[in-house]
């Protein structure tokens, strides 16, 4: 699932997100064990009507954890984060 994630400095996108965190591609640099805060924007519903709705709602400002870094699909840093 593709969301946009709104960082100080730049923005990337999602290219894979759970509850207990996500993974997306940006030009920043990062490393791992670094603290990181950043606001997921997700849309008001899930895609699905009958699903359950999201824990979250647009813009939510998270913190996490810079758990791994690597070079993503497009060439830009892969960054998976722990909330």
């Amino acid at each position: 699932m593709r969301y946009p994630v709104l960082l100080a400095d730049c923005d990337a996108m999602t290219r894979n997100i759970s509850g207990s965190g996500a993974y997306f591609e940006t030009d920043r640099r990062m490393v791992v064990d670094q603290p990181i805060s950043f606001a997921l924007v997700l849309p008001a519903a899930p895609p699905d009507a009958a699903a359950k709705p999201y824990p979250w709602r647009e813009g939510r400002v998270v913190d996490g954890r810079v758990v791994r870094v690597d070079t993503g699909e497009t060439g830009q840093e892969g960054i998976c984060v722990a909330f």
